[in-house]
């Protein structure tokens, strides 16, 4: 059985990494932390157009080997719609080999997280202010690609429980 990728996305600071972390262990499986995050944080310096292409390719060799993962699921807190939507935000150029492996993506589902948790600074957040657009460009790729996804609501435990509820009603699992 191939496992299936479900993707936690969105805008900055909306809680994914808290989420993916929390539905990996409800579920009893792994989660594919954040390959942006430990990237700037590796090289100490501002990231180029070069760096962020470097993410999505670990991103996509991450995916792969997941896969072939022994878990029903396998969360994941990277989205490369969320590479495509940062190098158009920096007026940076989309390669069409991205375009093409979001195309043929192997994630099951999208969970995007809305702007509803309140945004937390930190040293590689710079976006406070574009979360609502952002959002918007998020829902319009997940669209335009024609990808599942659920819009999640939801703070503290209640946004744990609704995206259990989404991933069992979504996969047809009896809860």
């Amino acid at each position: 059985m191939e496992a299936k990728i479900i993707a936690i996305t969105g805008p900055e600071s909306t809680g994914k990494t808290t989420l993916a972390t929390q539905l990996a262990q409800h579920f009893g499986t792994v989660c594919l932390p954040d390959i942006s995050r430990g990237y700037i944080d590796k090289i100490q310096r501002p990231y180029t157009c070069d760096d962020v292409y470097e993410i999505a390719r670990e991103i996509i060799a991450e995916e792969t080997k997941a896969l072939s993962l022994p878990h029903r699921f396998v969360f994941s807190d990277n989205c490369l719609l969320n590479i495509k939507i940062w190098l158009e935000f920096y007026g940076w150029h989309v390669p069409d080999w991205l375009i093409e492996h979001i195309q043929h993506s192997p994630v099951a589902l999208y969970i995007l997280c809305d702007i509803d948790v309140e945004w937390q600074k930190d040293n590689q957040r710079s976006n406070p202010d574009d979360r609502e657009e952002l959002l918007f460009r998020f829902m319009k790729e997940l669209t335009s690609f024609d990808k599942t996804y659920y819009l999640h609501s939801g703070l503290g435990e209640a946004r744990l429980l609704g995206a259990v509820h989404i991933i069992n009603n979504h996969f047809g699992l009896l809860v």
